[in-house]
């Protein structure tokens, strides 16, 4: 045999076992083993999950399981081009078929519809060598989808029954109603938490796409579903006052989040704190806090707001308080009330009167003391003798009566309201030294130069009067300044009466403004001029006038 002839033998033997690539229209190889020229069926395509496969490979559907590759056969039809499926999810992977014999390829399968994209097939075991098996038909395409959308809502927590949220959205294809929005992925939505009176916006919350304090935010990139939440609180009004110091205005504070507050009042959300400071208001006193707190601290606080209230600052610069039971010397208390007091920022509050008290007789009350009724306006109270006074029951000298009397000249006018001699002791009996069983009953005239009588008195004093100064009120008189006044005065049936005292008087007439007299009668009263004489004694006496510092109507 020729080389030529043993050249060509090789030749067809190796087209015959298939040793020669073939190149498939789509770019990949069948490759053959060492088969029979009549190559097995071409092995059936694995089912997609949702697509067929294009030729053994996936298709858009669930990819199915690889066939096992036929024998080589005529080059297959390219198979039309299939509608657009929705992308199904991607079908398990086919398993590998076992090779084929080698082959011509097979026709391409027409293109299935655009499918779900179907999980990967399992890739099938590779065919015994054989000719190119004919291209299995692609798998139907699954329904074809639009692009994801996503729901963004807002609802609203501690507001009253009907208080809504809004959103809105400028996203492309986005649609909005009342409180959501259904937007595509990677869009935006704005949610607007309205105002409501009353309550107070505290922020949102629902989710870390939530987390805002504005009343208004956005929720931005959107990658799914998100709801949030307004969250409100109640607030409450407490109002804020001053009672007492017209005008005082006070601003009260709060450290609360939402806490609003201005002259004279403060919205509180509930339990917030609210505090005010009562400011120090001239010549009025800070009597305490009452309402809705109640301390006397000038700084007061609630510190946790659940209602509406009030805080009311109180002022006063007057009050009640108990009367000083203090009398006063020669004073009883009367009674024992509550008296006003008053209030001033330099002095503060004022001590409190003096109980209501009477003074005892012969003094008055200057409101706060008893002092004499009267004053002296001329007076005489020097000296020690003692000249008789009244009558006598001695046998060998009386019944007589006799009286004292004492001149004054006035420098200026003088107020004459009372009039007073001195006695030595009691009005006794010269005989048993015993006081009288009847009362004693003395006079006094107030008589001019000529002996007329101006003014008349009498007094009634106990059968034990023990001595002293005895008065006499007169109806008020105006003395002329340089004009002489005589004072006269004896005991009123003193020839009857028989008991004496003593007038006290200076025998050395040391009173320059006037001078004694002396009257003795044995027959009735010396109550007639002549009865009376000058004596050369000068005689204590005190010629008043009214206090001025007294009271009218006394203690």
């Amino acid at each position: 045999m020729s080389r030529r002839k043993i050249a060509v033998g090789l030749l067809l033997g190796l087209v015959a076992c298939g040793s020669v690539e073939e190149t498939k229209p789509d770019g990949g190889r069948m490759v053959g083993t060492g088969g029979s020229s009549a190559g097995g069926g071409a092995g059936a395509g694995g089912r997609g999950g949702a697509g067929g496969s294009v030729g053994g490979d996936s298709g858009g559907g669930a990819g199915g399981m690889s066939g096992t590759t036929g024998a080589a056969g005529s080059a297959g039809t390219t198979g039309a081009a299939g509608a657009a499926g929705t992308t199904g999810v991607a079908g398990a992977a086919g398993t590998t078929g076992s090779a084929g014999a080698g082959g011509r390829g097979g026709t391409t399968g027409t293109a299935g519809a655009g499918g779900t994209t179907g999980a990967a097939g399992t890739t099938g075991v590779a065919g015994a060598g054989g000719r190119g098996g004919t291209t299995g038909t692609a798998g139907a395409g699954g329904t074809g989808g639009g692009p994801a959308t996503y729901a963004v809502s807002g609802t609203v927590q501690g507001a009253p029954a009907g208080t809504a949220v809004m959103a809105s959205s400028t996203t492309t294809g986005a649609t909005c109603s009342g409180n959501s929005c259904q937007v595509p992925m990677g869009g935006s939505v704005v949610l607007t938490a309205p105002t409501v009176p009353n309550y107070y916006f505290q922020g949102w919350g629902g989710g870390t796409s939530c987390q805002s304090t504005n009343a208004s935010f956005t929720v931005s990139s959107v990658t799914g579903n998100v709801s949030c939440v307004a969250i409100y609180q109640v607030t409450y009004l407490v109002v804020v006052s001053a009672t007492g110091a017209t005008g005082t205005t006070i601003t009260p504070t709060s450290p609360t989040p939402g806490a609003t507050c201005a002259v004279g009042s403060c919205r509180v959300p509930f339990g917030g704190t609210i505090a005010a400071t009562a400011p120090t208001v001239t010549n009025w006193y800070f009597n305490g806090w009452s309402g809705s707190v109640s301390t006397t601290n000038p700084q007061a606080t609630i510190p946790s707001v659940m209602a509406d209230g009030t805080m009311v600052a109180n002022y006063i610069n007057s009050r009640q308080e108990p009367c000083r039971n203090q009398p006063p010397a020669n004073g009883t208390t009367t009674s024992t009330p509550n008296v006003t007091t008053t209030y001033t920022t330099a002095g503060g509050w004022s001590t409190p009167a003096i109980c209501p008290f009477s003074c005892a007789a012969s003094f008055c009350s200057t409101g706060t003391a008893c002092v004499d009724a009267y004053v002296d306006r001329i007076s005489w109270t020097t000296g020690v003798a003692s000249k008789w006074y009244g009558g006598d029951d001695r046998m060998t000298i009386g019944p007589r009566s006799v009286g004292t009397g004492q001149s004054v000249t006035p420098a200026t006018v003088t107020t004459l309201d009372r009039f007073a001699f001195n006695f030595q002791g009691g009005f006794t009996s010269s005989t048993t030294g015993l006081y009288g069983v009847m009362p004693i009953m003395l006079a006094l005239q107030v008589r001019n130069a000529a002996g007329t009588v101006l003014q008349s008195s009498t007094v009634t004093l106990p059968a034990d009067f023990p001595g002293g100064w005895v008065y006499w009120t007169i109806p008020t008189t105006s003395l002329t300044a340089g004009t002489q006044y005589i004072f006269t005065s004896y005991m009123l049936n003193a020839l009857t009466n028989g008991v004496n005292s003593g007038s006290l008087g200076d025998a050395n007439a040391g009173f320059s403004a006037g001078e004694g007299y002396n009257a003795t009668t044995t027959t009735r009263d010396p109550n007639v001029w002549t009865d009376w004489s000058t004596h050369p004694w000068d005689f204590q006496f005190r010629l008043q006038s009214r206090n001025p510092s007294c009271n009218s109507g006394g203690g």
